[in-house]
């Protein structure tokens, strides 16, 4: 169980969010506006960052699907990528992998600040594969790749897919691009790479983000079976409650702090929601005044 003892962040005289405190043991949906904490929470609890007061307890090994992949923009792409490994007794296999991808010795003479987008997602996809860890994440992967780039960086990836996408009920998916895949597909891809191996918490950033109202249910049906099946701890955040009011066993309403936990009923028609979110509930879905 993931425990959340008076949680604070601050980034100067700024409160980002205070006292939070609460658990999390089944299917919870971390509710709050853009802009009010929700992806730092989350960075928290990944370990990615420190809170200014408070404690987490009982992440274990924690996965997750980012919204963005960072480089370190003063280092090239090779020294990027050896950031991850204990030594650079790798850098020639390294090196041959760049190669595959397109980027020859003088790109990788290069700091990353001056490489082009699809150099410096190139390098980022390479440190995700590179690094020894439990969990790839990967998000929009392909971003500012030509087609050639594309290709080569999928049959370095296949690898990692293969197996993992039968969880997510995604083997037709192993074989069409990525360009084609509809919302709800590429969150099904990227879950199968986040349940590779499988974690103890699940932790998902804005996860129905791209996915239209079919794909959403889909999405949702299939988190609530993984759930079940591996008995995951879920949580994510959003600012969407026309579906997850049916998925959620718990749910957090942040605003700074905590304002108001309980089931979705609960938070939906609390004063605290209506205040927040300035919404007209119906009785199949909200709107906003």
């Amino acid at each position: 169980m993931l425990t959340i003892d008076h949680l604070e962040k601050r980034f100067g005289s700024t409160v980002l969010f205070r006292d939070l405190t609460f658990t999390v043991d089944g299917p919870a949906v971390l509710w709050a506006p853009s802009g009010w904490g929700k992806t730092t929470l989350l960075r928290i609890l990944m370990g990615l960052e420190t809170p200014t007061a408070g404690r987490v307890q009982g992440a274990g090994r924690v996965s997750a699907v980012f919204q963005e992949d960072r480089l370190c923009l003063q280092l090239t792409a090779v020294q990027n990528v050896l950031l991850v490994l204990p030594d650079d007794r790798q850098e020639a296999a390294i090196r041959q992998d760049f190669a595959r991808l397109g980027l020859d010795e003088a790109a990788l003479a290069l700091l990353a600040r001056k490489l082009s987008g699809g150099q410096k997602r190139r390098t980022a996809l390479l440190r995700a594969l590179w690094a020894q860890s439990d969990t790839l994440l990967l998000d929009e992967p392909f971003t500012g790749m030509d087609p050639a780039a594309v290709q080569a960086s999928i049959a370095l990836l296949r690898e990692r897919v293969e197996g993992c996408l039968a969880r997510v009920h995604g083997e037709a998916l192993l074989h069409k691009r990525i360009g084609t895949l509809s919302g709800g597909e590429l969150q099904r891809v990227l879950l199968a790479m986040a349940l590779e191996p499988i974690p103890q918490i699940l932790i998902l950033d804005e996860p129905l983000s791209g996915v239209d109202v079919g794909g959403e249910h889909l999405v949702l049906d299939m988190l609530d079976e993984i759930r079940q099946k591996y008995d995951l701890s879920i949580l994510f955040s959003t600012h969407d409650f026309s579906t997850l009011r049916h998925y959620a066993d718990k749910v957090i309403l942040l605003q700074q702090t905590i304002l108001k936990t309980g089931t979705p009923g609960e938070v939906l028609s609390s004063p605290e929601f209506r205040s927040v979110f300035h919404l007209d509930l119906g009785e199949k879905g909200g709107s906003a005044q």
